[in-house]
């Protein structure tokens, strides 16, 4: 239920001084939905909402979520090759798949305790687990603590990290959006998206340096983030969501953690989003599954020559990792101006847009050759990725019922998984679609995002609309 703003009263409440904005006051209304008095919005004389302007959980929540992010990024991508140097390729692929389905299958149960236990509960258990994991691995791996077993202690204690993730990835999602506005969400997630991009290419960098030759030093500064990113959660962070869900006495976790995704498939307009999510994820998935095979494959060496006639000989693997390099550098670059040019556009316009751009652009990946068109198509996806990601991710919190943001939380996050599998079958098909036919089915997959979000902003409506008219 929407917030009845007639009903919001002020309290006392603190905020640290660090974290303060203007005021350390805060809006509460009868529902427990919290709005800082103090945010500016797109209506006040045109101004955007800044960092500094945001709610101060949202704050901390933004710049743990970057630590965490970061860390995940200098350790992860360089796991197969960590396992492999100790238990061979075969069994390295075993625990990479192990990692993924933990977290996937920890990440369903995180949905639900962040709505019956408490969402900052739920963070702080699974932020506990991670400093004590990282800690055991710096242990594990230190000169005086290696042995044989190392690498089966590791792997147990990255397990676990995995698991901790996955159940606090809901939890953590939620805050953003409990303490957060309508007004402030496309801001709001425009800049963590950002801050996200900044993370990953910060991450891999850092663990390219030290996985080598320093990866206990690398081991300790993912413990030290850690532990900075529990302490952060636990005095930074002001939750004050009291779980609403009633949870019947006798009744088995399993019956109510099925009640609970019950609910949520429930909720036509909110399904058929997500079905426009995973329709946008598969094109984006190709990129690694089929358009990095395709450029491997496909282009012979060239020459890329710039405006001042200097020219770079590029293959196609060389160029597939210029073109991420693009994608990631304009979002890094142009992520926050964007959302402020951007921030008087309706959400539905901007989102549309960006989807059709996005498709277009891997459209043209999946069929040009030239570089200077292939790097063109990057920009261009680029463009569309700026503008639908943030304002999809603002209008989804408007799907989801209030007490069960988890739940619906960890619904969207299967939308990943579908995807991966959608796509990973265009792979198979693609010696029968070829190049060109790739390129059309990205181009209708975009249109299909367009249709489907369409009709959920429609169901909704109609839906809002008999809701109050039995009301």
């Amino acid at each position: 239920m929407k917030p009845h703003f007639g009903q919001i009263r002020t309290e006392h409440c603190f905020i640290p001084a660090m974290l303060q904005s203007q005021t350390n006051c805060r809006a509460r209304n009868d529902t427990g939905w919290h709005r800082p008095t103090h945010f500016p919005t797109t209506t006040q004389k045109g101004r955007t909402i800044l960092i500094e302007s945001m709610s101060p959980v949202v704050r901390v929540r933004i710049l743990t979520s970057f630590l965490g992010r970061m860390s995940s990024s200098m350790i992860y991508p360089f796991l197969a090759i960590y396992y492999a140097k100790y238990v061979g390729v075969q069994i390295a692929g075993a625990f990479l798949m192990m990692h993924v389905a933990t977290s996937f299958g920890a990440s369903l149960f995180g949905g639900h305790l962040a709505d019956t236990w408490g969402r900052k509960r739920v963070l702080l258990a699974g932020d506990s687990v991670k400093v004590l994991a990282f800690l055991g691995i710096v242990m594990a791996n230190a000169p005086w603590g290696r042995w044989e077993g190392s690498v089966w202690i590791t792997f147990v204690l990255l397990l676990a990290v995995s698991v901790a993730g996955g159940l606090s990835a809901p939890a953590a999602e939620a805050i953003l959006i409990d303490a957060s506005t309508p007004e402030s969400r496309k801001s709001m997630y425009a800049i963590n998206y950002w801050a996200t991009n900044l993370s990953i290419m910060l991450g891999a960098t850092i663990g390219a340096w030290l996985f080598a030759d320093n990866f206990l030093l690398l081991l300790t500064g993912l413990f030290l983030m850690s532990l900075v990113t529990f302490l952060m959660d636990k005095y930074l962070i002001q939750d004050e969501f009291r779980p609403k869900i009633e949870v019947i006495a006798g009744e088995s976790k399993l019956r109510q953690l099925i009640a609970s995704y019950r609910s949520a498939s429930r909720n036509a307009p909110f399904m058929w989003f997500t079905a426009a999510g995973v329709s946008i994820l598969i094109v984006e998935f190709q990129r690694n599954d089929y358009l990095s095979i395709r450029l491997a494959q496909d282009l012979a060496i060239q020459n890329l020559t710039f405006w001042n006639g200097r020219s770079i000989e590029l293959n196609g693997v060389k160029l597939f990792g210029f073109i991420t390099f693009v994608n990631t550098f304009l979002i890094v670059l142009l992520g926050i101006p964007f959302s402020h040019l951007i921030r008087n556009v309706p959400v539905k316009l901007a989102m549309y847009i960006g989807f059709l751009l996005f498709g277009l652009g891997y459209a043209l990946l999946a069929y040009a050759s030239a570089p200077l068109i292939l790097v063109a198509a990057a920009v261009i996806l680029t463009i569309g990725e700026l503008l639908y990601e943030p304002t999809r991710q603002a209008a989804m919190a408007d799907f989801i019922d209030d007490e069960r943001r988890g739940i619906y939380l960890a619904v969207n996050g299967m939308v990943f998984q579908a995807a991966r599998w959608f796509s990973a079958g265009l792979v198979i098909f693609s010696p029968w679609l070829g190049n060109i036919g790739l390129g059309v089915t990205y181009l209708l997959l975009a249109f299909l995002a367009v249709f489907l979000s369409s009709v959920a902003f429609h169901r909704r409506l109609t839906r809002v609309a008999h809701t109050l008219t039995e009301g």
